[in-house]
């Protein structure tokens, strides 16, 4: 089996290399970083994140809690936020994304449905692609959740100079 477009399975060998999940999440920098604390992050991007509200001295928990979806058999069966982020009087449930998978929307979709109160407090902060494939993905987005507060993981990065230990461009 190869994964396909949409990722579907099918006998058909693609041209060229063929990405997986697992393909993908091995360029990932997962571990510990000294300048932010003990917690081990599951990427760049979130460690860069925590970072980010650092800078703007927002108070942050790592993966606080973990919301479980009841009645259901097949994965997803729970959702954990990246971060629990405080900014005002509203306490903002994060989820940083590099690459959105169908799990991923099928979480948030979930999350709707049995914690209503948790899904009208996600962030969302993501690496969009560029050009149309950023515009389908807010669009997919927006669809689940048109009132999410959502932000591009790389207009962040533009003030990566600005904050201490920034990962990448």
């Amino acid at each position: 089996m190869y994964v396909g477009q949409g990722n579907k399975a099918s006998t058909e060998k693609p041209e060229g290399p063929v990405l997986t999940h697992a393909s993908i999440m091995t360029k990932v920098k997962r571990g510990a970083r000294p300048d932010i604390g003990p917690m081990h992050f599951r990427s760049r991007y979130e460690a860069n994140v925590a970072r980010y509200f650092n800078f703007l001295k927002l108070p942050w928990k790592y993966e606080p809690q973990k919301f479980v979806f009841h009645g259901y058999s097949t994965a997803p069966v729970c959702y954990t936020p990246d971060f629990e982020v405080q900014d005002g009087n509203r306490i903002w449930l994060v989820e940083v994304k590099g690459h959105w998978r169908g799990t991923d929307r099928q979480k948030l979709r979930r999350l709707k449905k049995q914690h209503p109160d948790a899904f009208s407090r996600i962030w969302i902060i993501s690496k969009w692609g560029r050009g149309e494939k950023g515009i389908k993905e807010q669009a997919m987005l927006r669809k689940i959740g048109p009132d999410f507060r959502i932000s591009n993981y790389r207009a962040l990065a533009e003030q990566a100079g600005m904050i201490p230990g920034w990962e990448g461009r």
